[in-house]
């Protein structure tokens, strides 16, 4: 697997790596701007493209999801993009 290192504090760059090592886009017209630090691509058909945002690695938690589709399998011409965000939800008992 190859390895991205960014030298320096990436400030004025479009992405930005935390000192927890998560990434993050700074442009505000980005689909994901929750932090991630793998971004894992699937193909489930010929017209598709799923691409899942974690953080904590390749087998972490999910942050986003961005689904492309496409109007042929040519993949030249974009149908829809669809962003689903993922929530956690954290559950207190009290014993």
């Amino acid at each position: 697997m190859a390895e991205a290192i960014i030298d320096g504090t990436g400030e004025g760059n479009a992405l930005k790596v935390d000192n927890d090592n998560a990434a993050y886009v700074k442009n505000v017209s980005a689909l994901v701007t929750e932090k991630y630090d793998a971004i894992i691509v699937t193909t489930p058909t010929t017209i598709q493209e799923v691409y899942t945002y974690k953080t904590g690695g390749a087998t972490g938690t999910t942050v986003a999801i961005i689904t492309v589709n496409y109007t042929t399998s040519a993949k030249d011409l974009i149908a829809s993009v669809v962003k689903t965000w993922v929530i956690h939800l954290i559950l207190l008992y009290q014993i």
